[in-house]
């Protein structure tokens, strides 16, 4: 009987603790414009959401999230323009082919197979690194050296005033 009670009041611990760790991640993400503006580190305040995909989800909680903001005014743009982790278009090497794809396949496609984020030409973009084997945070350089992604980019259309963010989590 005693062995059945502290069973019981192990499984109900477990999962009390699922329920706090879930609802952590849940008060972190709870807007899609707060979550843009704390990955890339400058305000998204005022971007009026024009798209959102999330697949994360599971235990480990991979997936990828596409989150499309336009902008009225160039606010975003100058303070992006000014940050040091930020670069002019165009894109090269393995970030622009994980965001555009490879002539074959694209990690940020919609069902159609179509890339979310499209060929800007004109504008910026940012890169950072939150996998745990990597050795500089703003470099995509080594990305495919690994076997799985853990990373946020994204790309200013300065032409459209519109952000495309993503993140990949594998």
């Amino acid at each position: 009987m005693k062995r059945k009670r502290a069973f019981e009041k192990i499984i109900i611990g477990i999962m009390l603790l699922t329920m706090v760790f879930s609802c952590c991640g849940c008060v972190k993400k709870a807007t899609a414009v707060g979550l843009v503006s704390v990955a890339l580190g400058i305000s998204t305040e005022g971007g009026i959401i024009e798209e959102k995909v999330d697949t994360h989800g599971g235990f480990h909680n991979d997936g990828m999230t596409f989150i499309k903001i336009s902008f009225e005014d160039k606010a975003f743009a100058k303070q992006a323009a000014v940050s040091e982790h930020w670069n002019a278009l165009p894109m090269t090497g393995n970030l622009a082919t994980i965001l555009w794809g490879d002539g074959y396949t694209s990690f940020f496609a919609n069902e159609k197979g179509e890339p979310y984020v499209p060929e800007v030409k004109e504008g910026l973009y940012y890169f950072y690194d939150r996998h745990k084997e990597s050795t500089d945070k703003y470099s995509y350089e080594d990305i495919m050296d690994r076997y799985s992604f853990n990373f946020d980019a994204a790309v200013y259309d300065a032409e459209n005033n519109v952000l495309y963010f993503v993140q990949l989590d594998t």
